[in-house]
């Protein structure tokens, strides 16, 4: 018998193969409501099981950020993991390890095997190193097709779509102009998860698995990196578009993967300066975007509320010293000095 996993498969793969028509407007509509039973099904299995798993000891995540590294067996993802951090262990068979790289210390994760268990480890990462080998390269689509039926969206950002649902009042929809999606096939969509009272705004493009994805709120949004692994293997091989050609065994390609995990991960670095000391000589690691109210969240929970002023030194600021307040984004690399409240 099919699982429901397989179920589920079959049912998406039949939906994407029917061509849309009002003649199969009915028919899509009913493979929409098997679909959304299926996966309600099967989410209800998985509390089950991880119920039954509560007495097992998880992974916790560590240091500045996480990445995992999932692909086929033998691919190289271990050796990958000694080469970045030799002091790597092992915990539940999976390869824990860390890497230093401009100040951040980056959590590494050793997938061996895409179990249930493994899989719901990675919604919780904050990057995904899909490895492959010059002999898996022919799994790459597939593999990242089997992450997206796990509820990950690789390098994809959320769909800017507000459900507000409501007890009365029916449904009220608010489609942007030259929307992807009209109003009959929003409603379609809708039906089967039983939302009649519902105020649904789209904003910006949005296609009918965004709208799937957004109802079910259980998707996660990461980043990610294709690395083409064991590069020594087949020198002459040219990795796919946009991925890292390397080697554990040579160091190439090393550099370079550090270097994209900055970058894919939105780090940056600022230097805490206390009142007449020198610059501390560790940085502070935020996300492209912090405030200096994330610096200060960073120091303590209450230093916000105390917060008089700070100055700053860097990029962010037109001139050196530069007074400013807690709205105030950082860049990379900024000499932050705060002035609180005693």
């Amino acid at each position: 018998m099919a699982t429901l996993e397989e179920r589920i498969r079959a049912a998406e793969a039949e939906l994407k193969g029917t061509i849309k028509n009002k003649h199969t407007e009915g028919h899509i509509g009913v493979l929409y409501r098997k679909i959304a039973d299926l996966k309600s099904q099967l989410e209800h299995e998985k509390k089950k099981s991880r119920a039954s798993r509560a007495g097992r000891e998880w992974i916790r995540k560590s240091g500045d950020a996480t990445v995992a590294f999932v692909g086929p067996p033998g691919t190289g993802k271990t050796t990958l993991l000694r080469a970045l951090s030799p002091e790597a262990t092992d915990q539940d068979s999976i390869g824990l390890g860390s890497l230093l790289h401009q100040g951040a210390n980056i959590q590494l994760l050793d997938i061996p095997r895409m179990s249930p268990e493994a899989l719901s480890l990675l919604r919780t990462t904050d990057l995904v190193a899909v490895v492959v080998d010059p002999y898996t390269l022919v799994t790459l689509k597939s593999l990242r097709e089997r992450l997206a039926a796990t509820g990950l969206r690789l390098d994809k950002p959320p769909p800017d779509i507000t459900l507000i649902r409501r007890e009365t009042g029916g449904l009220t929809l608010s489609l942007p102009r030259g929307s992807h999606l009209t109003e009959a096939q929003v409603r379609r969509i809708l039906k089967p998860h039983r939302l009649f009272n519902a105020d649904l705004t789209l904003r910006g493009p949005a296609t009918e698995q965004d709208l799937q994805d957004s109802i079910e709120g259980n998707k996660v949004y990461l980043p990610s990196l294709t690395l083409m692994a064991r590069r020594d293997l087949n020198p002459d091989l040219r990795p796919p578009k946009g991925a890292l050609a390397l080697s554990a065994q040579t160091g190439q390609g090393l550099p370079e993967f550090r270097g994209a995990l900055w970058e894919r991960l939105r780090l940056l670095r600022v230097y805490l300066k206390p009142l007449r000391e020198p610059v501390a000589k560790d940085p502070m690691i935020l996300r492209q975007g912090a405030t200096l109210r994330d610096v200060c969240q960073s120091i303590h929970t209450g230093m916000a509320d105390r917060f008089k002023y700070a100055q700053v030194w860097g990029k962010s600021v037109k001139h050196e010293g530069q007074r400013v307040g807690l709205d105030h984004p950082v860049a990379d690399g900024d000499i932050v000095t705060i002035v609180s409240a005693k």
